[in-house]
């Protein structure tokens, strides 16, 4: 069976549109976050990690973003 361009392009937008709306936003960060280049995730168990640059590579932790 053949599939057209425009029918793989559709079908992978709207997977990609529904991955994105199914991942929650992660709120306004507020305070003092002294980092240059941030980097914020979550792991599957809910702990937060925030990765920066400069001097080196720090990694600060939360399990609520708001303090260690």
């Amino acid at each position: 069976m053949r599939f057209s361009f425009s029918a793989i392009a559709i079908s992978t937008l709207s997977l990609v549109s529904s991955a994105l709306a199914a991942f929650p936003n992660p709120g306004k960060v507020s305070g003092s976050v002294d980092v240059h280049d941030p980097a914020i995730c979550r792991n599957s168990a809910g702990k937060w990690f925030l990765f920066s640059t400069a001097p080196g590579i720090g990694i600060r932790t939360s399990t609520d973003r708001y303090g260690a």
